[in-house]
């Protein structure tokens, strides 16, 4: 009974952890590959470099979403193709930049870096894996930026996140009447780390930036395990609800780009991103002192990098046109890829533009295409096997106000 139900809590919420990090925090950047850290165009450049911030034009916030419809199915060695239940996610971006002076600037950014979720139907062949999983983490980011010298800007923020974690899988438990149990799990938490970046006017055509967004320990406290349809003969042994602590460590991100003005019309960029995953190499759900269910999962995730390019050209006064391209790996090793996160590396296609309203509004739309490599995969603990494969659609809107 003990690793019964430290599989049944350990396994969906371990898996949410690893490849959810969410890669649409604004629209400029979404058109670009995902690139922004190596020019500073928008106040979302308090996320992705908070060195660029003494170096917009003008005070701005900027608003704005992004709908992802990803489609993901499985092909198992015995029962065929199954997909995945239709879902939408709109993960927000909300940044707000001020010069206080010359040399000094605030900023303040709100997103979604972690989440999304995945859902089967309740009775498909995997439900003893997972049945669905829905992970809301927000980042809350105040950020102060100073300008060295003309060339030069540096700048650091305070990176709060909080979430909510839900996951719904089946018992392997049943009677004459019962042909399943049900656990329905929840939790949530917050955890404290920071962002800082530099930037760099290197000559009139040419922009590059570093940045680093630290690890985040999410304390996941006061969790609430419910379990129901558990047949009458197992009701003594098989707790009716399980109470438990958990942490997960949110890797740390280290990107590198590099801008180029080609011409007076065109703009290239480039960029990696660094994602330490290896920081999570182990899950731990503790149930309390002296209680037999406080278990250890390992995980052995690993550092990946993304790779990310992206055009920009001003066809009118008006409008800017974009595209972009990225490759993004995956960080979960064989034997810890399943139906809960059936990650693999991703190759991303993105479009997008701007298109100025008047002199203090603008507006940011943006289309990615990503599209997963098919993957075969056993997990090592719970032995089930398939081969997935997940293609994702997103339609992005911004607003940007300058004054």
């Amino acid at each position: 009974m003990k690793k019964l139900l430290a599989l049944l809590l350990a396994l969906p919420l371990g898996a949410m952890a690893g490849g959810f990090q969410i890669n649409t925090q604004g629209q400029k950047a979404l058109s670009l590959g995902g690139s922004l850290t190596g020019r500073a165009m928008d106040a979302s450049v308090t996320f992705f470099n908070p060195g660029g911030l003494t170096f917009l034009e003008s005070n701005s916030f900027t608003l704005g979403t992004t709908i992802l419809t990803p489609k993901t199915s499985m092909l198992s060695e015995f029962n065929g193709s199954v997909d995945m239940e239709s879902q939408t996610f709109t993960p927000i971006q909300f940044y707000g930049a001020y010069a206080i002076n010359d040399k000094l600037s605030a900023g303040i950014a709100l997103n979604n870096p972690f989440g999304l979720g995945t859902k089967w139907e309740d009775d498909w062949e995997g439900r003893f894996v997972s049945q669905e999983i829905l992970l809301e983490l927000f980042a809350v980011q105040p950020t102060i930026s100073y300008k060295v010298t003309d060339k030069i800007g540096v700048g650091a923020g305070l990176v709060y996140s909080w979430g909510h974690a839900e996951v719904r899988k089946a018992i392997p438990v049943q009677s004459a009447t019962i042909p399943f149990g049900q656990a329905d799990l929840t939790g949530s938490g917050s955890g404290l780390g920071f962002s800082a970046g530099l930037y760099a006017q290197l000559t009139d055509d040419i922009t590059a930036g570093f940045s680093y967004r630290s690890e985040v320990g999410l304390d996941l406290e006061d969790g609430e395990g419910k379990f129901t349809d558990i047949p009458l003969s197992l009701q003594t042994t098989f707790p009716a609800e399980a109470d438990w602590n958990s942490a997960i460590d949110l890797p740390a991100v280290m990107s590198f780009s590099i801008a180029y003005d080609v011409s007076e019309n065109v703009m290239a960029m480039v960029e990696a991103n660094i994602t330490q995953w290896s920081s999570y190499d182990s899950l731990i759900f503790d149930f309390g002192a002296d209680s037999p269910y406080t278990s250890r999962q390992g995980r052995k995730y690993e550092d990946v990098v993304a790779v990310r390019a992206g055009v920009q050209y001003a066809q009118s006064e008006k409008l800017d046109l974009r595209v972009g391209f990225a490759y993004d790996q995956s960080p979960a090793p064989d034997g810890y890829v399943g139906p809960e996160l059936p990650d693999a590396n991703k190759f991303l296609i993105t479009l997008g533009g701007t298109y100025d309203i008047n002199e203090k509004f603008n507006v940011d739309l943006s289309y990615i295409y990503e599209n997963a490599e098919e993957r075969t995969g056993t997990q090592d603990e719970s032995g089930f096997t398939g081969t997935y494969k997940t293609i994702l659609n997103g339609f992005g809107v911004g607003v940007n106000y300058n004054f």
